[in-house]
């Protein structure tokens, strides 16, 4: 790895001037150097002192004479030991160095600057803070050399402050460093001011002191008539038994870290010392930083215990699943085997005492804690012992208990992780996460991300359940359609036209998010739910409007018996026929969150509670708990029976006031969700952030309309009859949220964003089947939708296209060089021969600056995976700089591929490629591994290389 990096001779570890501390990346550096660091332990002497520490360093580690540029704080790797399983580092830090400070932005490495929020008039020097606060957390040995100091008592008056500052360190005392004092002094003078040592030291009291440090020792130099070797060997072998025995000691209580984790740890260290001097560093919470335990895991925890205290399993099949279950969370791949002891008591204790007590008496919350810490304690160490993984023990655990959990099922609980709520159903009826579907499922070959889940581990059912995930970097595309009865084929007829344009491309694989309102959710649920294509769904489309609405001719008399229907029945229409209907489309038993053989949009319908307040039904719960004060509520009942099935969901959303009844359902009862949500794009952007966090912008978003009625000035005034129906049929009209919206979108947002809704020629009722025919030649008179739509067709096909890091981005010579591919989500030869068909091919990959590269997408496809990748290479001046990569057509045409704006900063945390902990997923072991991609067997792929241009200052 080192190959790739710029010579660099700068050796200064970290620097401290007034209001900053900097990390230089010293450290960062000599681990890549290392051989293997993830399993190599380096250890840590700190040497302070200044011409004697120099010439003992000169000493002890003669293949380290090399001339450098040297600071206050320096750090080297004892060359000898780069390939041991134990590296020895040493710091050379002198307190009396005056290191100047150039504000020079050097080009041969990578460092990072934090602003510090230390208290004014401190005690301690920056110096000193910054050793007992930050270096000693990882030293195993303080070596001080006290004939570089005025006298013993300078040195003493030295520990001390070091000791006032306080170890940071969350660790035990019996992992504190070694220090180590050496003086070359004898004699009857150097034995009293030994003694005067000692006892200021003592006088700080013995628990402070072990509290620091693990034991301080006086070391006396051989004899300066010796040679350098021989004066200085004693003190070497003193300094290696002292560094091995904390080293043992940290091995044996499992706070030894590997090169890599010390790297992260150290990091972290260095921001949490610069926020603050006081509160601690704590290492386990450190290593789950890219893991938190959010707030919600608590209410997970308890619906868990709630299910057990209902189908009563025995009290020990429950501590050992949700031991098993904490594992599988704690110790992913790649983390850090602390004690299971500290982890639980560090991050779990405390909310599964909450969580069982809201379901158990005190003392039996208590003991089945005790019983979940004892088993995870046990899990640990055959985890250990068998060199399996945590997913793997958890997975066995749960087989021994068959048939104990097969007849428990939830929608609000992950069974298989009591971490996330589920978000796909398996046909057995147990569900699942979808951090689980990339934990245990297998990607489907030709596929980047769908997944096939094969088995249900609670009841050993064979499954058939095939969840296609958005890839982690991929953007979103949103699809939401308004309310408004019969003239639903308005947007139906759209995404016909769509789908011309992107033949072969199903719609339900090109969109991650849809919303409907009324008529609009009927279509949504048709479209994604039942996969059926625009055309199949306008023809059920209109055979419901007709069995629900009845043919009707629109003459007075029409409307007289419906008058008369609703002053009787609180209804214009017989619900029957609407739900007859939507349960010969949807089947009587499905539910709306139940098995689809292919799961993959994620729907929303909206509705009316019967209290009034505006709700969803959806086949997902999100990742990110809705807030009470959201406004809006998910319907989601804790008893699984209670969930709405899909004709009822369908019944809910489109029980139009006047038209219909409330819809009566196990969860309530509810009204159109046209009252609440005329237009459902508001809460379509505000679930999109709940399932999709790291997603702030939507690839394209196409909000389709049921058309504009033309305005009509009245003429009877204000208080007429028809003035009021009108203002009621505006109220259902989803055209002013839109404009609402569309005034808040910038010009970036909005060349994303495609809103089809035609200019009506004439009012047209919610009920009037007789308009159909007419309201669906209105789409195809609309000028310039057409060429709209095709614009809108090629951005679709586009944002199939996204980017992935192959690697971290690499610091040389000041700009980050960055390796990734591009990829296609779904199957790469439907989408190049819809794009060839709309004559958009060949195209070329370009920024802002540059062309990236260009030729022809057939030669990208892997001939052994069949799936597409392009690689490609590129320098960027920052990772925290937003760049933008687009595609750009025979025709001049230009569009961004998925996720684009960016940065490199985003690619490689959403990727997990600085996660030296972890991930929630596990590094998604099912996911499909071809040599080919990656050995570069593919001599079609060679990496295309982009030069950024600094003075310019553009994107890449």
């Amino acid at each position: 790895m080192s190959a790739f990096l710029s010579p660099c001779e700068h050796v200064t570890w970290v620097r401290h001037r007034e209001g900053n501390l900097e990390d230089t990346g010293r450290l960062t550096r000599l681990v890549r150097e290392m051989t293997h660091p993830a399993q190599q332990y380096p250890r840590l002497v700190q040497f302070i002192g200044a011409s004697c520490k120099a010439s003992a360093l000169r000493a002890l580690f003669p293949h380290n004479r090399r001339r450098r540029k040297p600071g206050a704080i320096d750090l080297h790797l004892e060359t000898t030991s780069i390939n041991s399983a134990s590296p020895l580092l040493f710091g050379d830090s002198n307190p009396f160095f005056q290191e100047s400070w150039d504000n020079a932005q050097y080009r041969c490495h990578e460092s990072s600057s934090y602003n510090t929020s230390w208290p004014s008039g401190l005690v301690q020097s920056p110096f000193d803070l910054v050793h007992a606060r930050l270096l000693f957390l990882f030293s195993n040995v303080i070596c001080v050399f006290a004939d570089d100091f005025l006298s013993l008592y300078a040195v003493a008056t030295c520990i001390q402050s070091w000791i006032r500052a306080g170890n940071a360190s969350s660790l035990p005392s019996t992992v504190r460093p070694a220090l180590l004092v050496v003086t070359s002094g004898r004699g009857p003078v150097h034995d009293l001011c030994a003694e005067d040592f000692r006892s200021k030291l003592l006088a700080t009291g013995e628990d402070v002191l072990s509290h620091t440090f693990r034991s301080i020792n006086l070391f006396c130099l051989a004899g300066d008539y010796l040679s350098p070797s021989a004066r200085y060997l004693r003190l070497k072998e003193e300094i290696l038994l002292r560094a091995q025995e904390v080293q043992d000691t940290r091995q044996q209580d499992g706070f030894c870290f590997s090169a890599i984790h010390l790297e992260a740890f150290f990091q972290h260290a260095v921001r949490h010392t610069a926020l603050t001097i006081v509160e601690r560093f704590d290492f386990i919470a450190a290593s789950r930083l890219e893991n938190h335990l959010h707030d919600d895991f608590k209410e997970i925890l308890k619906a868990f215990f709630e299910l057990c205290a209902r189908h009563h399993p025995p009290y020990d099949a429950i501590a050992s699943f949700a031991a098993s279950s904490i594992l599988m969370d704690a110790y992913p791949p790649r983390t850090h085997c602390f004690p299971s002891q500290s982890v639980f008591r560090a991050l779990y204790h405390g909310i599964c005492m909450e969580a069982l007590e809201a379901s158990y008496r005190k003392n039996l919350a208590l003991d089945l804690c005790h019983r979940i810490e004892i088993y995870l304690e046990e899990f640990l160490l055959e985890m250990k012992l068998k060199g399996v993984s945590s997913a793997t023990c958890h997975l066995k655990n749960i087989r021994s208990q068959y048939p104990l959990w097969s007849l428990v099922k939830t929608n609000v609980v992950c069974l298989l992780c009591l971490r996330h709520p589920p978000e796909r159903v398996q046909s057995c009826g147990h569900s699942i996460c979808d951090i689980c579907v990339r934990r245990f499922g297998c990607v489907a070959p030709h596929t980047e991300s769908e997944y096939h889940v094969s088995e249900c581990v609670f009841c050993l059912a064979q499954e058939s359940l095939i969840v296609d995930l958005k890839p982690k970097t991929a953007g979103l595309r949103v699809l939401t359609i308004d309310g408004g009865g019969v003239r639903g084929v308005i947007p139906l007829e759209y995404l016909i036209c769509l789908e011309n344009y992107i033949v072969g491309c199903p719609l339900h694989k090109m969109i991650d998010f849809a919303a409907g309102s009324s008529s609009g959710g009927l279509i949504i649920a048709s479209l994604f739910l039942l996969n059926q294509s625009a055309t199949e769904c306008s023809r059920t489309f209109m055979a419901l409007a007709k069995q629900s609405f009845g043919d009707t001719s629109g003459h007075i008399w029409d409307r007289l018996k419906a008058v008369t229907r609703y002053i009787i029945t609180d209804a214009m229409y017989n619900e029957g026929g609407l739900e007859k209907s939507l349960q010969t489309e949807f089947t009587m038993t499905k539910r709306l969150f139940d098995h689809v053989k292919l799961s993959g949009t994620r729907i929303a319908l909206t509705a009316i509670s019967g209290a009034g307040s505006p709700v969803i039904m959806a086949n997902y719960n999100g990742c990110v708990p809705l807030k009470p004060v959201a406004g809006y509520a998910l319907v989601r009942p804790s008893d699984i029976n209670k969930e709405p099935l899909l004709w009822e969901a369908g019944r809910a959303t489109s029980a139009a006031p006047i038209f219909f009844r409330e819809a009566e359902l196990a969860a309530g009862s509810f009204a159109d969700g046209g009252l609440g949500f005329p237009n459902p794009l508001e809460v379509a952007e505000w679930e999109w952030s709940r399932i999709w966090p790291d997603i702030k912008e939507a690839d394209i978003v196409l909000p389709l309309g049921t058309g504009v009625v033309p305005t009509e000035i009245s003429q009877s005034g204000r208080r007429s009859v028809k003035h009021l129906w009108q203002s009621f049929m505006s109220f259902l009209d989803g055209e002013f949220g839109w404009r609402r919206r569309g005034n808040t979108l910038t010009e970036a947002e909005r060349d994303d964003y495609f809103r089809f809704n035609p200019v009506l020629p004439r009012a047209s009722r919610l009920d009037s089947v007789k308009d159909i025919t007419s309201l669906q030649q209105c789409v195809h008179l609309q000028l310039g939708d057409q060429q709209r739509l095709k614009t809108a067709a090629f951005y679709l096909l586009v944002s199939s296209f996204y980017f992935a890091l192959d690697t971290m981005p690499q610091y040389i010579n000041g700009v980050y060089r960055c390796q990734g591919s591009i990829r296609c989500r779904m199957d790469c030869r439907l989408v190049i021969c819809a794009l060839t068909k709309l004559e958009m091919t060949p195209a070329e990959y370009v920024t802002p600056s540059s062309v990236i590269t260009c030729g022809n997408f057939y030669n990208d496809i892997c001939q052994t995976c069949y799936r597409y990748q392009k690689t490609i290479r590129f320098d960027v001046p920052s990772q925290n700089e937003a760049v933008v990569l687009s595609l750009r057509a025979q025709n001049g045409t230009t569009r961004k591929i998925s996720g684009f704006p960016q940065t490199m900063a985003w690619f490689t945390r959403v990727q997990g490629l600085n996660s030296p902990f972890g991930t929630p997923d596990h590094d998604e072991p099912g996911a499909l591994q071809c040599r080919a991609c990656t050995a570069g067997l593919v001599s079609k792929r060679k990496p295309e290389f982009s030069t950024f241009n600094p003075p310019k200052r553009r994107c890449i």
